[in-house]
């Protein structure tokens, strides 16, 4: 079945809207092909305190602007107190996502508040835009408890696109206001770490990380593992304390244009030059890793690459 849903305000319960919206332009990248709900009439989303033992730590308290750990997996270490917490259980499973769906945001008001989406993975064809989401564990988050997307245990292919990542928080987990651990014409800021974090040891994972705007992070950017096959081109970083962690040069999947020499020599390969990154007023360095053979491997897949600069955040099409 095919399926547009119109956000216009989702706050714990979803509040009805008349306004409706159709999905904006067509899906690129290795999201080449998707079609969401098609052309089906658009629907609005209809009306849908938990208490727990958690912990904290103890020298980064709720009062600190720390946060709380739900459960007990976070609490046997030295350093931390034990407590209870008391939320809202709407939040403790996500929103379950099925085939040729679209969820799209009116305007600027399509915000979902204390719920996150699961596309299972025998979900497929789905188009998620102009959606913000937060206080949950596109296209803006912010808020965030940790993760802001997790793809690799049943993902396939999927482009994330004009989404802004916002990592200021009140409940940080070291108390200085960033989100740790948070992909293409994308916003990252004041991130802890991990922003983001791609691939996973001995998992294969194929990445163009083009386009994004990485501003204000006091912890690493681009977490990279091995197994992973990325170019990493056109990026911009301001402002930031690593731009990718120290192990990355380790790799030998990785394509990063260090400098003109290898964003010339994509040419052969791709068929057009790399786009450099920009890294100002930054720390750390930026590794040199000129792997041909992860160019080799996405020259196989250049009909998905994507090389266009658009906008970030939620409210910035036109629907």
């Amino acid at each position: 079945m095919y399926s547009i849903i119109s956000v216009a305000s989702l706050v714990l319960l979803f509040s009805p809207s008349l306004a409706l919206a159709q999905v904006n332009g067509t899906a690129y990248g290795f999201a080449t092909g998707t079609t969401g709900g098609g052309n089906a009439v658009a629907a609005a989303p209809k009306d849908l305190a938990y208490t727990e033992a958690g912990c904290y730590q103890t020298g980064c308290t709720p009062a600190m602007g720390g946060q709380i750990y739900v459960g007990t997996l976070s609490c046997g270490g030295s350093g931390m107190t034990a407590t209870t917490i008391t939320y809202d259980k709407v939040g403790v499973t996500p929103l379950v996502v099925g085939s040729k769906k679209s969820i799209v945001g009116v305007g600027s008001a399509g915000v979902i508040i204390g719920k996150g989406l699961h596309l299972p993975g025998t979900t497929g064809g789905v188009i998620v835009q102009n959606v913000h989401i937060t206080n949950v564990n596109p296209a803006s988050f912010s808020k965030m408890g940790r993760m802001f997307i997790v793809s690799h245990y049943a993902a396939s292919r999927f482009t994330v696109s004009n989404t802004e990542f916002d990592g200021a928080t009140t409940t940080s987990a070291t108390c200085n206001g960033d989100i740790y651990w948070g992909t293409m014409f994308n916003y990252c800021h004041d991130m802890l770490g991990r922003s983001p974090k791609l691939g996973a040891d001995s998992v294969k994972t194929t990445i163009q990380a083009t386009n994004n705007y990485f501003y204000n992070n006091l912890g690493h950017d681009l977490e990279i593992y091995s197994g992973t096959i990325a170019l990493i081109e056109g990026n911009r970083f301001h402002v930031v304390n690593i731009p990718m962690h120290d192990g990355a040069e380790s790799i030998a999947t990785i394509y990063n244009v260090p400098d003109v020499a290898s964003a010339s020599a994509c040419t052969a390969i791709l068929g057009r030059a790399c786009e450099s990154n920009v890294i100002t007023s930054s720390g750390g360095t930026w590794p040199s890793t000129k792997s041909t053979m992860s160019l080799n491997t996405i020259a196989a897949l250049k009909k998905y690459l994507v090389t266009l600069i658009m906008n970030a955040g939620v409210g910035k099409i036109t629907v």
